[in-house]
């Protein structure tokens, strides 16, 4: 299974490094993949992190899944980005998985891909999944092949959902104790 997160300047960091860490802990493999030009971004709290791919040097017909991080800036640069607004329609259009957390699901949305589905959200932003979205006030959210999160408070959960969707609920149980997650 080959797993993807967008990785742009301005993302939040803790969201986005938690379930690259405990999809790896899982064993499966995830590629932080920049938006941008260079394999180095800066993060909303100005943390410099190195990405394993920039965008050119993604196959999307090997990834399995999708992962769009919040962060507002963030999330601004991956709404402003085609290649990855028509990488995220044909995931969407194949029934292949997706997932957002925070303000991740508002890129979704405006791309119409969330319309009729059941989704969260950063609460504070409830108005911007627009009124075809049936927002729902948990941790975790999965309709058919999407799935999204409230935010930061939220990631453990979001990145432990995505393991035992990738791999197996059991591995997710034991990633879970290995941190001491409760």
């Amino acid at each position: 299974m080959q797993t993807v997160i967008f990785m742009a300047n301005g993302v939040e960091e803790c969201e986005a490094l938690l379930v690259v860490d405990l999809l790896r802990r899982a064993g499966l493999s995830i590629d932080m993949v920049s938006v941008h030009e260079t394999k180095q971004i800066e993060s909303a709290h100005n943390v410099k992190i190195e990405c394993d791919k920039t965008l050119d040097q993604v196959d999307g017909s090997a990834v399995d899944l999708y992962v769009v991080p919040g962060g507002l800036k963030g999330v601004d640069n991956l709404k402003a980005n085609e290649k990855v607004s028509q990488i995220l329609l044909d995931q969407h259009n194949n029934k292949k998985l997706l997932a957002a957390i925070c303000a991740g699901p508002t890129v979704l949305s405006e791309l119409g891909i969330l319309d009729d589905m059941n989704a969260t959200v950063y609460p504070g932003m409830k108005e911007d999944l627009g009124s075809k979205v049936h927002f729902k006030d948990k941790n975790v959210i999965q309709d058919g092949h999407v799935i999204t999160s409230h935010g930061l408070g939220a990631a453990i959960p979001f990145a432990l959902h995505l393991v035992s969707l990738l791999k197996d609920q059991e591995t997710a149980d034991k990633v879970s104790k290995t941190i001491v997650y409760k």
